[in-house]
């Protein structure tokens, strides 16, 4: 699509989402949802006034012939799916006009988000200038790595911080008021429906937690008894409902331990996942890993019901399929530019959980969920009706990371040496793992993060081969002991002639057999958006390199600072 209709789009969003703003941050009006993320949706407003006035700039120069140029279109048409992205990841919510329901959604947290969605719009609006300036002749300096490293400046992330602060702040008093003199017990979810104040009451328990110091949360967890170590209303930050709170709209389909159906909760669309007999365990392993977790990129738990020792399951946010069904059917995916795009969103989110101090020990397409967001719809807002003048010319795909049956959490009376770790699908299956016995103790040089990203790096090669489940070697598919004995020996599959030389040598070192020379995912997200970079601006010849000795500089540093004693806070 031409970049004029790029930056008329762009205008628009930016309009009608800073319009909503305003008037929503001047109404007096406690259903206002906006009131419980007011702070973050400034700061986020406020950068999108900054974009607004880029792409002003830019349309006044529309008659010039650099302006007309394919990377600037392509420039311009990536900063309006962030836009598209934005509002569909956090200013939906915020526009949302039952608070309630927003604070639920949102778990009471929404700074990964909004710290992604700044940075984002600070480095596409980057991108697109440094392609103005080049075209201008003013500027020759090429994009480097260290451009793209993910992080908000200190002043952003001072400011972002104080944000939250405000908004929890202002979001415990609203809950206050709701919950009055209401005080949580079992009564409240064993076999009937929860009221709000119930609801409020444990919202508050579940942000007064996380504001604990790690040492806090730990010590709770350490003074409960065994039994209520397994008793999901004993944990402060999960939300318990109950069945009868719940609308079932039918089977979705089947993981490796549970069953998926679609149910209404408080007048939206879930999935619940419960767990099939004898599996009970399982789905309060996946609870434990993801219960607290709140990032863009990974699927949000917002509540679980329990019966004792009988049943239990959870709810959590509907998305349209998986990344393998995806795979499946091409014409979703158009060019190597939504390739990138996808590996970057998957390793945000493995370096979110990373930093959590959980490994996922199963990641491939299957337990990757994407959803499409066309355009800006009016589903949450009446005044977003019409606000889009034309449909975007390729869809937003949102990707999170899914299944965590199998993850395991480094907790306070379990080190990872301890835990079973041959486990996951073959085909992702790292050659170390291949030699642990179940039986036996994980050897004290095992790293398991580097497991995620062997795993990550054949996940890579799906997507740009299109073939989700073929480990395909000279022309051969294997499986099995075949498919173990080929790895083991150092064969991989060959990587498409057209993929760029800098991500398929990314993705060869993702696979290494060698776990200590794979790199983090700190670094994996820096390349790949360096890659993304380079599509973004054409720079054929820089893809076509290998990365570069600095890059092994970076991989050799942050071996040596991620180590193994990691920690899930208050696990």
């Amino acid at each position: 699509m031409a970049a004029a209709t790029q930056i008329t789009l762009g205008l628009d969003l930016c309009k009608k989402i800073t319009e909503q703003y305003k008037l929503l941050s001047l109404a007096d009006n406690k259903s206002n949802g906006l009131l419980i993320s007011g702070q973050q949706c400034m700061l986020v407003c406020n950068e999108l006034l900054e974009t607004q006035g880029t792409l002003e700039l830019l349309q006044c120069e529309l008659p010039n012939e650099e302006t007309s140029s394919p990377d600037v279109g392509q420039a311009t048409q990536e900063l309006v799916q962030v836009l598209t992205r934005a509002y569909e990841t956090f200013f939906k919510d915020c526009f949302c006009n039952e608070w309630m329901e927003s604070a639920l959604r949102q778990n009471g947290d929404l700074k990964e988000t909004a710290s992604g969605i700044l940075y984002d719009l600070q480095w596409s609006c980057s991108i697109l200038c440094s392609i103005l300036l080049k075209h201008a002749g003013q500027d020759n300096q090429a994009l480097k790595p260290e451009d793209c490293h993910g992080m908000l400046s200190a002043r952003d992330r001072y400011a972002l911080t104080i944000a939250v602060k405000r908004d929890q702040k202002n979001l415990k008093a609203l809950l206050r008021d709701l919950k009055e003199n209401h005080t949580c017990s079992g009564e409240c979810w064993d076999g009937k429906q929860v009221s709000a104040p119930c609801l409020a009451t444990q919202l508050l328990k579940k942000i007064d937690f996380q504001a604990q110091s790690k040492a806090a949360q730990k010590q709770y967890y350490e003074g409960l008894p065994p039994p209520d170590r397994k008793t999901l209303c004993k944990w402060p930050l999960a939300l318990l409902i109950s069945q009868k709170d719940l609308q079932s709209e039918g089977h979705v389909g089947s993981g490796s331990f549970g069953e998926v159906s679609k149910v209404v909760w408080r007048g939206e669309t879930y999935v619940m996942k419960r767990p099939r007999r004898g599996y009970i365990n399982d789905i309060k392993q996946e609870i434990e890993a993801l219960v607290g977790l709140n990032h863009p990129h990974v699927m949000r738990l917002l509540c679980c019901t329990e019966v004792p020792d009988t049943e239990c399951s959870y709810i959590m946010e509907l998305m349209d399929m998986s990344l393998h069904d995806m795979l499946l059917d091409r014409h979703h995916i158009s060019c190597i530019l939504q390739d990138v795009d996808l590996m970057l969103q998957v390793a945000e989110g493995m370096k979110y959980l990373h930093n959590m101090g959980i490994v996922h020990r199963d990641l491939k397409p299957q337990n990757i969920l994407v959803k499409k967001v066309q355009e800006v719809s009016a589903d949450h807002h009446p005044d977003f009706k019409n606000s889009m003048s034309s449909p975007l010319s390729n869809p937003v795909w949102i990707a999170k990371i899914c299944d965590f049956g199998t993850s395991k959490v480094k907790n306070q009376s379990t080190a990872y040496r301890n835990h079973t770790m041959q486990v996951g699908t073959t085909m992702f299956m790292a050659p170390e793992v291949y030699e642990l016995d179940p039986e036996d103790e994980i050897p004290e040089r095992f790293h398991p993060m580097k497991t995620d990203v062997y795993s990550f790096g054949i996940l890579c090669l799906t997507v740009v081969t299109g073939k989700p489940s073929r480990f395909q070697i000279d022309g051969v598919d294997l499986s099995g002991m075949k498919l173990k004995a080929s790895v083991r020996q150092g064969k991989r599959p060959n990587l498409p002639p057209d993929c760029p030389a800098r991500l398929s040598g990314l993705i060869k070192q993702c696979w290494h057999v060698d776990p200590l020379l794979r790199p983090s995912f700190p670094d994996i997200c820096t390349e790949l958006r360096y890659i993304k970079g380079l599509l973004l601006t054409d720079d054929k010849s820089t893809l076509a390199k290998p990365p570069n000795e600095g890059f092994q500089i970076i991989r050799s540093r942050s071996r040596f600072q991620e180590g193994r004693t990691f920690s899930r806070p208050g696990r």
